[in-house]
């Protein structure tokens, strides 16, 4: 066992400091309903910014990118399947990390 491991990302939390948790996500470019998320967690992997978000009420958890425009924050699904696997995996670590972590 490594004793020494540490997580390839880092925590982060400039999406709860700005707007705090729960948010309301509104998709502009459909015609779907504004979705209250609790987010769960926010990571830096390789200078980009990622948060995880779970439905109010819901199980599943989701990965969405953080884009940093000028003075506000917007989210978009990870498009690319290789980059999801990667933040997901990183997540998972950072999980593991803490549970040992905390023992």
């Amino acid at each position: 066992m490594r004793t020494n491991f540490k997580p390839s990302g880092k925590r982060c939390d400039h999406l709860r400091q700005k707007y705090g948790s729960p948010l309301l996500l509104s998709d502009y470019a459909s015609q779907e309903e504004d979705q209250h998320m609790h987010l769960l967690d926010e990571i830096e992997v390789d200078n980009k910014h990622y948060a995880v978000m779970q439905p109010l009420g819901g199980r599943d958890g989701y990965l969405f990118f953080v884009d940093h425009q000028q003075e506000s924050l917007h989210l978009h699904h990870i498009e690319d399947e290789g980059e999801w696997e990667q933040i997901a995996e990183v997540v998972d670590e950072m999980l593991c990390y803490d549970e040992y972590s905390s023992k």
